[in-house]
């Protein structure tokens, strides 16, 4: 909705924004951290009331963006909040764990959303040369831990799957015995998933605009790469595994999303760009 008023300056989009936001804090509520800072909930139901690093980067992202863009200075100060808990939740070596609740301390899952939201937060506010640094740290942790010298975005760090049990995992992941040989896939290979993949490439690539580094679009441009020469298809759109070609309509979303945000770099020289099928 932000993008779309930011192109079009049309007042039903910043208003649908700002429903969104108002629930966001409202009806989906936040956990408040001793220190002040806040982390919203996965979800307003009961049951998935937990801390998610993710969710709240991607909410401190776009709460940042729309204080901005509708002058809602409420917006703004919670998505300093936000932002605040991600910076106490950092570890040492640039990772977040996915979550902080006593089941689910695994590190690394889904780093790539975490960079977006914080560099959304960060292009939207005055950030300090420490908030920059921060940022920085996630991005190289990513690049060296999640990112192959070939140029695949990993489900977890390499280390990580060196030292998880299979039954650590299934309970991590909620797995059901239907799903459990693909995880087990998962953790022994960690393929090159579409979905990663583009997140890698829209991350990366807006980590470089924050932190006006050409490096990380060196590593942007190094993953899209690999997509492109691994997972095109000859019909314009995207496989889901090198060695599965199913076609999903919201992987190829991501594509779209994480091109575009390359393409705005000038790094989409590498190829010409497939249109996807969910165009057509």
């Amino acid at each position: 909705m932000l993008e779309a008023y930011d192109i079009t300056r049309e007042p039903a989009y910043l208003a649908y924004a700002r429903q969104i936001g108002y629930w966001l804090v409202v009806e989906n509520g936040y956990y408040l951290d001793e220190d002040g800072g806040i982390c919203f909930w996965y979800a307003p139901a009961t049951r998935f009331k937990i801390r998610v690093h993710n969710v709240n980067a991607m909410a401190a992202g776009f709460l940042a963006w729309l204080g901005v863009a509708s002058d809602d200075a409420v917006m703004s100060a919670y998505a300093q909040l936000s932002f605040t808990y991600l910076k106490k939740q950092q570890r040492a070596d640039g990772s977040w764990v996915y979550n902080e609740d006593a089941q689910q301390k695994f590190p690394e899952y889904h780093t790539g959303y975490i960079l977006e939201g914080l560099s959304l937060y960060l292009l939207h506010t005055s950030p300090d040369t420490s908030d920059v640094a921060l940022l920085r740290r996630g991005a190289d942790y990513y690049i060296d831990q999640q990112i192959t010298p070939e140029g695949t975005a990993l489900l977890f760090s390499k280390s990580f799957s060196q030292t998880i049990s299979l039954e650590e995992l299934s309970d991590y992941m909620f797995l059901t015995p239907a799903t459990l040989p693909l995880s087990k896939q998962l953790l022994s290979e960690q393929p090159a998933r579409l979905w990663g993949q583009a997140w890698a490439v829209g991350s990366l690539a807006l980590v470089a605009q924050v932190t006006d580094d050409p490096v990380y679009l060196e590593h942007a441009g190094r993953v899209y790469t690999w997509m492109y020469e691994n997972l095109a298809l000859p019909n314009g759109a995207f496989a889901f595994l090198p060695d599965d070609q199913s076609v999903y309509f919201r992987h190829e979303g991501h594509v779209l999303y994480g091109v575009g945000l390359l393409a705005e770099t000038g790094l989409m020289q590498l190829h010409d760009v497939y249109l996807p099928l969910c165009i057509n």
